[in-house]
């Protein structure tokens, strides 16, 4: 967000809490470092209205809770889930980067698209070609299925999504891990 066309819409964000009377804080924060098993470094913009003069919003203090990865999340769920993963071709652009971690660390992060989710970290890891180019090793290599994704994302294992393979990986990729919407709201919370 910050990047993007030069930070413009960053800025336009910021500039339209303001107009609105919201006096804001920018939080840059990694999941992994609050219990999401996980790497997601992501930016939360919370604002708060001027009418609330009193309220403040502080970055919130990593490494209070354990640090879980991997084998911590999944490791006791069917290495070759049927029709809960995404087993079409690795693409091109899906071999540009490292996509595979292993048991003793947090996932990459998890995004919204099935074709570009993690590597399951079963088997070996993936290896450095050149610029932009990483490639498989061995043959046991899949993508993480969307249920394995909902729980490195600290989503309830009992949650069912309906709809297609990719809409379950969308609605996955797309939520904010609970764990990290009560470490940005519940300071706020207590306050009020």
């Amino acid at each position: 967000m910050r990047s993007a066309e030069g930070g413009y819409f960053y800025r336009a964000q910021l500039a339209s809490f303001k107009e609105r009377g919201f006096k804001t804080t920018v939080l840059p924060l990694n999941a992994a470092e609050f219990g999401v098993p996980q790497s997601r470094k992501r930016i939360f913009i919370v604002g708060i209205s001027e009418q609330y003069q009193d309220l403040t919003c502080e970055l919130p203090v990593a490494g209070e809770v354990c640090q879980k990865n991997l084998i911590d999340v999944i490791h006791h769920l069917p290495e070759w889930p049927e029709g809960e993963f995404f087993d079409k071709q690795f693409h091109g652009h899906y071999l540009t980067r490292n996509r595979k971690r292993a048991w003793d660390q947090p996932s990459f992060t998890i995004v919204a698209d099935g074709n570009h989710v993690p590597l399951h970290p079963m088997g070996e890891p993936m290896i450095y070609v050149g610029k932009d180019t990483w490639a498989l090793q061995g043959k046991l290599n899949r993508r993480l299925s969307w249920r394995e994704c909902a729980l490195l994302q600290d989503l309830p294992s009992e949650m069912e999504i309906q709809g297609t393979l990719l809409d379950k990986y969308r609605v996955v990729g797309n939520s904010v891990p609970p764990t990290m919407a009560k470490v940005v709201t519940q300071p706020i919370i207590n306050q009020l």
